[in-house]
Protein backbone atom coordinates (compact mmCIF):
# COMPACT_ATOMS: atom_id res chain seq x y z
CA UNK A 1 0.00 0.00 0.00
CA UNK A 2 1.11 3.47 -0.85
CA UNK A 3 0.53 4.55 2.58
CA UNK A 4 -2.47 5.53 5.00
CA UNK A 5 -5.71 6.81 3.16
CA UNK A 6 -6.90 10.30 3.37
CA UNK A 7 -9.42 10.46 1.53
CA UNK A 8 -12.39 8.35 0.16
CA UNK A 9 -14.87 8.62 -2.59
CA UNK A 10 -17.44 6.52 -3.66
CA UNK A 11 -20.36 6.85 -6.48
CA UNK A 12 -22.68 4.52 -6.77
CA UNK A 13 -26.20 4.54 -8.47
CA UNK A 14 -29.42 3.02 -7.06
CA UNK A 15 -32.75 2.53 -8.39
CA UNK A 16 -36.16 3.01 -6.90
CA UNK A 17 -34.60 2.55 -2.79
CA UNK A 18 -32.12 4.38 -2.21
CA UNK A 19 -30.08 2.50 0.59
CA UNK A 20 -26.93 4.22 1.82
CA UNK A 21 -23.63 2.54 1.95
CA UNK A 22 -21.77 2.05 5.03
CA UNK A 23 -17.95 3.22 4.91
CA UNK A 24 -15.84 2.27 7.35
CA UNK A 25 -12.23 2.22 7.47
CA UNK A 26 -9.62 -0.06 9.46
CA UNK A 27 -5.83 0.94 11.21
CA UNK A 28 -4.88 -3.04 11.25
CA UNK A 29 -7.42 -4.73 8.42
CA UNK A 30 -9.41 -6.30 11.64
CA UNK A 31 -11.15 -3.58 13.44
CA UNK A 32 -12.99 -0.99 11.43
CA UNK A 33 -14.95 2.40 12.57
CA UNK A 34 -17.41 4.10 10.40
CA UNK A 35 -16.76 7.14 8.73
CA UNK A 36 -19.51 10.01 8.56
CA UNK A 37 -19.35 11.18 4.43
CA UNK A 38 -21.22 14.21 2.83
CA UNK A 39 -23.60 12.79 0.81
CA UNK A 40 -24.95 14.35 -2.41
CA UNK A 41 -27.43 12.74 -4.78
CA UNK A 42 -28.90 13.45 -8.61
CA UNK A 43 -31.76 12.11 -10.08
CA UNK A 44 -30.80 11.00 -13.59
CA UNK A 45 -33.57 10.92 -16.40
CA UNK A 46 -34.35 7.45 -18.06
CA UNK A 47 -31.73 6.04 -20.87
CA UNK A 48 -33.87 6.53 -24.54
CA UNK A 49 -33.35 2.21 -25.09
CA UNK A 50 -31.18 -0.73 -24.59
CA UNK A 51 -31.97 -3.09 -21.25
CA UNK A 52 -31.96 -0.03 -19.30
CA UNK A 53 -34.46 2.04 -20.83
CA UNK A 54 -36.97 3.42 -19.16
CA UNK A 55 -34.92 2.71 -15.77
CA UNK A 56 -34.49 5.97 -13.65
CA UNK A 57 -31.25 5.84 -11.32
CA UNK A 58 -30.03 8.27 -8.77
CA UNK A 59 -26.51 8.96 -9.08
CA UNK A 60 -25.30 8.91 -4.98
CA UNK A 61 -21.97 10.52 -4.20
CA UNK A 62 -20.37 10.04 -0.82
CA UNK A 63 -17.10 11.41 -0.12
CA UNK A 64 -15.22 11.21 3.47
CA UNK A 65 -11.96 12.42 5.17
CA UNK A 66 -10.35 9.67 6.92
CA UNK A 67 -8.23 9.76 10.46
CA UNK A 68 -5.01 9.44 10.70
CA UNK A 69 -3.26 6.24 10.08
CA UNK A 70 -5.99 4.05 8.47
CA UNK A 71 -5.01 1.66 5.64
CA UNK A 72 -8.04 -0.30 4.95
CA UNK A 73 -11.29 0.70 3.34
CA UNK A 74 -14.74 -1.64 3.98
CA UNK A 75 -17.93 -0.93 2.04
CA UNK A 76 -21.38 -2.12 3.28
CA UNK A 77 -24.42 -2.54 1.07
CA UNK A 78 -27.45 -2.09 3.08
CA UNK A 79 -29.43 -2.64 -0.14
CA UNK A 80 -29.39 -2.63 -3.71
CA UNK A 81 -26.82 0.02 -5.15
CA UNK A 82 -24.26 -0.23 -8.20
CA UNK A 83 -20.88 0.94 -7.00
CA UNK A 84 -19.74 2.87 -9.59
CA UNK A 85 -16.24 3.80 -8.25
CA UNK A 86 -13.99 4.22 -5.36
CA UNK A 87 -11.27 6.82 -5.48
CA UNK A 88 -8.52 6.94 -2.96
CA UNK A 89 -5.93 9.69 -1.77
CA UNK A 90 -3.26 8.68 0.37
CA UNK A 91 -1.08 11.05 2.31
Amino acid sequence: MPGAIQRAGVVAFCAEDLSDLTLEVSRDGRTFRELEPTRRQRRLPSPPGGAAGRQRRTMVEYEATVPAENHFLRLRWNGPAEVDRVELRYR
